[in-house]
């Protein structure tokens, strides 16, 4: 398996210790690699957390938020969990600001 060790020394600089090249499994190609979770910036677009936005205060919740984006949207679909970490994040952000739903 892939690895590499990493280390900072007492005078503050970082030295790889142990380095192991050897993949346990093949790469994906990047068109494939696209569609992993972890490359969907999709409700990171403007438009859909303006869309996302104004639905949350129509009072209508994260999953049907999710649902109502994703039918009407050709892009990599959003899942209920980046819909409330998008809520997550604005609350966090707008901690003592009057007016802020």
């Amino acid at each position: 398996m892939a690895l590499m060790e990493v280390r900072i020394k007492r005078h503050g600089k970082w030295i790889v210790t142990k380095f192991v090249e050897e993949y346990s499994h093949d790469l994906d190609p990047p068109r494939r690699a696209l569609k992993h979770l972890s490359h969907n910036v999709s409700h990171k677009n403007h438009v859909v957390m303006n869309m996302m936005d104004q639905f949350h205060g129509c009072g209508i919740g994260p999953s049907k938020i999710a649902k109502a984006i994703n039918a009407t949207s050709g892009s990599t679909p959003i899942t209920t969990l980046h819909v409330s970490e998008h809520f997550r994040e604005n609350r966090k952000n707008n901690v003592g600001r009057e007016g802020f739903m």
